[in-house]
C-alpha cells in the first residue's frame, strides 16, 4: 500500500516543534518496515530510510496553510506517485483534494487528519468560533471547511475522545450531515527518543517546565497566575521551552502580539529562564532537568505531545481536568481548581516519595501509544 501524506510546515526552523511533522517521521518508519510505501508531500523531507519526498509550498503561516491550493502542481505530484492512500493533515482543503482524485479518476482513500479543531467552545448547542483564527472574520469559513471535510473523506482521524464529542456537538450544531463511521481515534505516538531509560534516579532540583505555545488561547494567562501565586518559594524555578521563539514574520503579523507579550512578562520574573531547546537533545535535556512539567490551560486541548514528552521521561505532568488530559495524564495529577493545583504541585516538589510514584505513573499511562501500537491502528482504519 502506498501513502502520500501533505504535510504543511508551520515552521521549517524550529521543525522538532511542528507536530504534524514529528507525528510523520514516528509513524512513517513502522509503515515502511510493513512494507508499505511512504511519500512525504511538503516543504521539507523526513531523511528516513525508504521514505520518498516531493517538494511542494503548502505555506507558513496559519491562514495561508488553509487556503493555499495549487491545483495543477498538486495533480501533477498525485498523478506521479499514485497513491492508494492519500493523506491530507489540513482538512480545510480536503474538498479540493476530493475533486482532484474525481478529476483523476483516481480510487484513493481520501485520509484526513483533523490535527486542530477551529473552535473556542460548544455550549449549549452553539459553537464559539477559534479567536485565534477569526482574523478578518475568517474563524466561520475556516471551521465550516473543516466540519464539511468529513462529507468528502473516507476516513477522518481525530486524536482524543474529547476531540470526537466535541466534532460530533460541532456537526449537530450546525446541522452538517455526517457519516460517524468515517471518523476513527489515532492518538499521536510518543517519540522513543523522548522515553526514559530504565528507573529514574534522585528526583531533579525544584523546577517546574511550561513546553507549549506562549499564546492566549493556550492558557498563558493561567500560567503567569501560577508563577505569581509560587513567587513566595525562592527555592522553585520556572523553565520556558518556547516551542516556537523564531516565528516567521507573516507567522508574527498574524500572531496580534500575544507571545511577544507573554515573553517580555516571562522575561522580567527572576524566577524564570528560558531553556535553549533549538535540537531536540536540547531539547530532551531541558526536560530532564525539570521536576515537574505544567499542562498549558487549554480548554480545547485534543491532545499535547508537549505533556506526553515530559510523562515518557517520567516527569510528572499537573493537568487541568478537562479537554483530552484525563485520556493521557493519570488521575491524581489532574486538578479542578488553583487550590488543587497547588496541593498537587506542593506534594510533589516536597516529597521524592510521592514524585517517584508518580513518575513511574506517568510512564506507564502513555504506553500504550507506542508508534508501533498507533500505526497498527492506523492500518485497521485503511485497509
Amino acid at each position: 500500500m502506498k501513502f502520500q501524506s501533505f504535510l504543511n510546515v508551520s515552521n521549517k526552523d524550529d521543525i522538532q516543534a511542528d507536530s504534524g511533522f514529528v507525528f510523520q517521521r514516528l509513524l512513517a518508519p513502522e509503515l515502511i518496515r510493513r512494507g508499505h510505501q511512504f511519500c512525504l508531500t511538503g516543504p521539507v523531507p523526513l531523511d528516513i530510510d525508504g521514505a520518498s519526498h516531493e517538494y511542494c509550498d503548502l505555506g507558513s503561516n496559519k491562514l495561508e496553510v488553509r487556503f493555499k491550493f495549487d491545483w495543477d502542481e498538486i495533480s501533477k505530484m498525485i498523478e506521479r506517485q499514485q497513491p492508494d492512500v492519500l493523506w491530507i493533515n489540513q482538512p480545510e482543503l480536503a474538498a479540493g483534494f476530493r475533486s482532484i482524485l474525481c478529476s483523476l479518476g483516481s480510487d484513493a482513500q481520501l485520509l484526513t487528519y483533523i490535527h486542530y479543531l477551529p473552535i473556542h467552545q460548544v455550549a449549549e448547542g452553539k459553537v464559539e468560533v477559534d479567536p485565534s483564527l477569526n482574523n478578518g472574520q475568517l474563524g466561520l469559513p475556516i471551521l465550516l471547511a473543516v466540519l464539511g471535510s468529513l462529507n468528502v473523506s473516507d476516513k477522518v482521524l481525530v486524536q482524543s475522545q474529547f476531540a470526537l464529542q466535541t466534532l460530533l456537538q460541532a456537526l449537530e450544531a450546525f446541522r452538517i450531515p455526517y457519516d460517524e463511521k468515517k471518523l476513527h481515534l489515532l492518538p499521536p505516538p510518543f517519540d522513543p527518543y523522548m522515553m526514559a531509560n530504565g528507573e529514574n534516579g534522585k528526583p531533579p532540583e525544584k523546577s517546574i517546565l511550561y513546553n507549549h505555545r506562549l499564546y492566549k488561547h493556550y492558557g498563558t494567562e493561567f500560567f503567569l497566575e501560577v508563577i505569581r501565586m509560587m513567587e513566595d518559594r525562592k527555592d522553585v524555578r520556572f523553565m520556558v521551552a518556547d516551542l516556537l521563539a523564531s516565528r516567521n514574520g507573516s507567522r508574527k503579523k498574524l500572531g496580534q502580539g500575544y507571545v511577544e507579550y507573554y515573553r517580555s512578562i516571562l522575561s522580567s520574573s527572576p524566577n524564570v529562564s528560558f531553556a535553549n531547546n533549538k535540537t531536540r537533545a536540547e531539547y530532551k535535556q531541558a526536560i530532564d532537568r525539570c521536576r515537574i512539567g505544567l499542562a498549558a490551560h487549554r480548554k480545547m486541548a485534543v491532545w499535547s505531545m508537549s505533556a506526553v514528552d515530559c510523562l515518557g521521561m517520567g516527569v510528572p505532568v499537573i493537568a487541568p481536568n478537562f479537554a483530552s488530559y484525563p485520556e493521557f495524564v493519570p488521575a491524581n495529577l489532574l486538578y479542578n481548581s488553583i487550590d488543587e493545583f497547588k496541593e498537587i504541585a506542593n506534594t510533589l516538589l516536597e516529597s521524592d516519595k510521592s514524585w517517584t510514584l508518580a513518575s513511574e505513573d506517568s510512564k506507564s499511562k502513555i504506553r500504550s501509544f507506542s508508534p508501533s501500537s498507533i500505526t497498527d491502528r492506523l492500518l485497521k482504519v485503511v485497509e
